[in-house]
């Protein structure tokens, strides 16, 4: 495990997060629902998107071959899930929580994992081994 990308994981969440409070009016459609990214596909589909592009980046970065790319991705989503679990508890976790925190994790790591290998396959495509 590297660290730096757990903490890279992790800061990629809470700016994401972030991004999703700023939006939420919009992301929320007016519901009325807390700002919090399983609340909404919209945010969803922000949260995986910007962490998909953060490992993608990262992964095209760093990573040398496709294991490398896929434990990335791995750092990436244990980073983000830990901060994921964090927030979740800062704005109130509330009785289903297990079942937030399990579907956050798919969705972070499903995102962070492709968005890692997406980023190696680039890497590797266009030849770029700097």
């Amino acid at each position: 495990m590297r660290w730096k990308t757990v903490v890279v994981g992790a800061l990629a969440f809470l700016a994401t997060h972030a991004v999703v409070r700023g939006a939420w009016s919009w992301l929320d459609s007016g519901r009325g629902h807390p700002a919090w990214f399983l609340n909404a596909g919209s945010g969803v589909a922000v949260t995986a998107s910007l962490l998909f592009m953060t490992a993608a980046l990262r992964s095209a970065a760093v990573a040398a071959d496709r294991r490398a790319a896929v434990q990335q991705g791995i750092d990436l989503a244990l980073g983000a899930a830990v901060a994921m679990a964090v927030v979740l508890f800062a704005i109130g976790a509330g009785t289903l929580f297990p079942i937030a925190i399990v579907l956050g994790a798919v969705v972070i790591a499903a995102a962070t994992v492709a968005g890692a290998l997406a980023g190696w396959a680039c890497r590797a495509l266009t030849g770029s081994t700097d």
